[in-house]
């Protein structure tokens, strides 16, 4: 048979040695092997006229469930039965499909190079009709090397069956090829955290001074204006104690990022801020040096509170710088 292959001139591939004479050839015969200098795939023309016919040929992709990707390839090859050999055309010659080859290539600037591919079959030669969709498994894509365009060549050969009584010997192999393309999905570039530019979004320290000793000491402050009036925080002196106390809609929380009684050097950003978990609450029992991060409905606001002073049990005065 490989004989009549060559002789009628019906196929040459001059990357491939592809006979297509059993099941064995089509099953068993190991793909080619890819690399960063593939070769290019040059192929000849199948047969001018043949029994086959390749039907919606294509090829799905797909999730593989684990990060990557296959591909199903899905249409049919069969056979015309009204098909005549050209010289017997009053003989009624039946055909077999009786091989199934696939080579895949990765197509660059128009040029197709040979890619690694194993096409699980599952497909008892000779047959005459072959649905790739149940014939063939979902390909895995991870060995094919690169991404974006590739094609599988899809390669059928037919030979003249024996049964019927007909001398056969002389009718030639016949060939057939379609392509799919699909495309394979490049990763994404990971942008590392230390090429993205820092945001800074820059505040400013404002010092105040809260007390309750004179009547005409400011002890509530808006910390956006920095007066008394609809203030977000007051300064509470009970038994010797200092505390703050939180206006609706406004939240304490301690910060913990910072050192303790020191403040920030150079350009201050209010990113560089962070409040401690769990620490949120709407009075706070005051204490010099520590550092709160107060939330309010017009903005948040980190804070460090310096000296905190008592003139009795019920009057006192601290000193705070903020940030806004």
């Amino acid at each position: 048979m490989n004989k009549m292959f060559w002789k009628y001139g019906l196929l040459a591939a001059s990357m491939f040695a592809l006979s297509a004479c059993s099941e064995d050839s089509s099953s068993n015969a190991e793909e080619s092997t890819s690399s960063s200098s593939a070769a290019q795939i040059e192929m000849s023309s199948a047969s001018e006229v043949s029994p086959l016919v390749m039907d919606k040929l294509g090829a799905d992709v797909m999730s593989d469930g684990q990060g990557g990707e296959m591909v199903q390839l899905k249409g049919t090859i069969s056979l015309d039965y009204g098909f005549r050999v050209e010289g017997r055309e009053d003989d009624e010659i039946f055909f077999n499909i009786d091989s199934l080859r696939f080579i895949a290539g990765h197509v660059d600037n128009g040029t197709v190079y040979e890619s690694p591919l194993q096409v699980p079959m599952t497909i008892n030669f000779p047959t005459d009709r072959i649905a790739l969709g149940t014939s063939t498994a979902k390909i895995q894509l991870a060995p094919l090397e690169g991404c974006g365009d590739f094609r599988i060549y899809v390669w059928a050969y037919a030979s003249a069956s024996e049964e019927g009584g007909l001398d056969v010997s002389k009718v030639p192999v016949y060939s057939s090829i379609d392509s799919v393309d699909f495309v394979k999905a490049c990763p994404k570039e990971e942008v590392s955290s230390s090429s993205v530019e820092a945001v800074c979004t820059e505040v400013a320290a404002t010092e105040a001074t809260l007390s309750n000793m004179l009547g005409t000491d400011q002890y509530a402050i808006n910390l956006v204006t920095g007066l008394a009036e609809n203030p977000h925080l007051t300064l509470e002196i009970v038994d010797n104690m200092a505390y703050f106390q939180a206006a609706p809609g406004v939240e304490i929380w301690e910060e913990e990022t910072q050192d303790f009684g020191l403040l920030p050097e150079g350009q201050v950003c209010v990113e560089n801020f962070k409040t401690a978990f769990g620490s949120q609450t709407n009075r706070l029992e005051l204490m010099g040096n520590m550092w709160l991060y107060i939330k309010t409905p017009e903005g948040n606001f980190p804070m460090m509170l310096g000296k905190v002073r008592y003139q009795d049990e019920k009057t006192g005065s601290v000193t705070i710088t903020y940030y806004k």
